[in-house]
């Protein structure tokens, strides 16, 4: 069977994600969103898990990197305006810089915050305009959201965008193929804080995190009070296994 006849065959198995437990559920999988998170698994066959690694060997869709010393953490950012300073502050005094995952709609409410973002190293990413799931949409539409954050992001930066991080993890075989067509990479995550759920104290996401296998990991968190909290007990807990954190440029993702 040839790659292509492959990926073609697999575009609803793509609606799978990879995780460190395992493929996560979702949509016809299982019933559950990705972001549910931790221990939530699809019962996978070979074609589904082959396809997805299909996507990755063709270096498109990344969710972690090998083992490398480093440990990349990134921001998806569509409000928290107000917690996006703290965790800037906190940042700048580690020497870190991660990614943040921007939608073009925040971009342009917070065109001060943004800017500091990236003077001060950060990598800047996509995350759409309007917060839509991609798989819920057209492909014009998804096109739409791209473009759009562009345009409200890149004059601003004076810098190409390059990487994308659908909302809610949520994507489907034609949002590989556009990410391909406008040359970004689509990038998840292997390590959710989850920060979003209930009960997510900053003790409950340090554990969350920490519990994972984290060498050419990815971790995802948001901008919250209690990320922001938690947010020194992941680094230190990084530096304590010998990882450096920093963006997704520093697993060699572009």
């Amino acid at each position: 069977m040839t790659l292509g006849l492959l990926a073609s065959i697999c575009l609803v198995a793509t609606a799978a994600l990879w995780s460190a437990d395992g493929f996560v559920s979702r949509h016809g999988l299982g019933g559950r969103h990705p972001a549910d998170g931790d221990g939530v698994t699809a019962v996978c066959g070979e074609e589904t898990a082959l396809c997805a690694a299909v996507y990755e060997e063709e270096g498109t869709v990344f969710r972690q990197a090998e083992p490398c010393g480093k440990t990349a953490i990134t921001c998806n950012v569509d409000w928290g305006e107000d917690q996006i300073p703290k965790i800037l502050d906190i940042l700048k005094e580690r020497d870190v810089k991660i990614t943040f995952f921007v939608s073009g709609k925040w971009a342009e409410k917070n065109p001060k915050l943004l800017r500091r973002m990236y003077v001060e190293g950060h990598q800047i990413g996509s995350h759409g305009y309007g917060h839509k799931l991609c798989s819920k949409i057209s492909s014009q539409q998804v096109e739409e959201e791209m473009t759009k954050t562009e345009q409200a992001i890149e004059p601003l930066l004076e810098t190409k965008l390059r990487l994308f991080a659908p909302p809610a993890g949520d994507y489907d075989g034609s949002t590989v193929e556009l990410c391909r067509k406008l040359g970004y990479k689509l990038t998840l995550w292997s390590a959710d804080t989850i920060d979003w759920r209930e009960g997510s104290t900053a003790e409950v996401i340090t554990q969350r995190v920490l519990k994972k296998e984290l060498d050419g990991g990815i971790i995802l968190m948001h901008p919250k009070p209690e990320t922001v909290k938690a947010l020194p007990g992941i680094l230190d807990g990084l530096a304590e296994r010998g990882l450096s954190a920093g963006s997704l440029s520093d697993l060699g993702i572009y």
